[in-house]
């Protein structure tokens, strides 16, 4: 686990800095460098990073949200960072997308403009490839701020959905990965909670940003509820 944080630490440094051997820090080095994105949007081309530990072929990955879409990176080795594979986002580029894991599957979210769409995909196949499982903007949701996975609860916030409407913030139950069910939105129990912009979750304690309205802490039941 340390090496995967030390790791993704890295590629965050990758993604935002020059491929220089000096460059102001505080007790972390830059051993390797990879920028695959050509394109960027409003001088962006990354945003969100989480990792993958493939404990079955002892590898690593950084799964690395872009302009267009998701990198998948083999950081097993540190210096030398290697695509793997690369999934498109179905909206034009943009400065925002954000990605959790749970078990071998990837749960990718936008805030992009549209057309957008949730993508859930399936990571057992690295290195070689990944594999879509879900690719549309009907089924769940098209617009997604934060995604964030405690247990088996895929947690998502700041939605929006095709054509109108949005939600505060979702979880979904994550006893089938490939196909996530609804359990509750927010709002059910809090109206009054207009957007939720961020989140961090830890054992069912949800730690929400709720921009102008401020910091929330919700506890997400066994019943299904939340409550404050």
């Amino acid at each position: 686990m340390n090496k995967i944080i030390l790791s993704l630490t890295l590629v965050l440094t990758f993604c935002f800095s020059k491929a220089q051997v000096t460059y102001p820090s505080s007790n972390i080095n830059l051993i390797g460098f990879i920028n695959p994105e050509t394109v960027s949007a409003s001088g962006v081309k990354y945003s969100g990073c989480w990792g993958y530990n493939q404990t079955s072929k002892n590898k690593e990955y950084a799964i690395v949200g872009s302009s267009r879409g998701t990198y998948f990176i083999d950081i097993s080795s540190p210096a030398t960072p290697t695509v793997c594979d690369y999934v498109p986002g179905t909206s034009s580029p943009g400065v925002w997308r954000e990605v959790n894991v749970y078990q071998n599957y990837a749960y990718v979210v936008s805030d992009n403009s549209p057309p957008n769409s949730f993508q859930i995909i399936d990571m057992q196949y690295l290195p070689d490839s990944v594999h879509v499982v879900h690719n549309n903007n009907t089924t769940y949701f098209e617009r997604g701020h934060q995604v964030y996975v405690d247990g088996n609860k895929l947690y998502v916030a700041g939605i929006r959905f095709a054509g109108s409407g949005s939600a505060n913030m979702r979880v979904y139950s994550l006893a089938t990965p490939s196909a996530p069910v609804l359990l509750r939105t927010l709002s059910q129990d809090y109206p009054s909670i207009t957007y939720v912009h961020d989140m961090f979750v830890r054992r069912d304690t949800v730690f929400a940003h709720c921009g102008n309205q401020g910091l929330h802490v919700y506890k997400f039941t066994a019943s299904n509820t939340f409550s404050a």
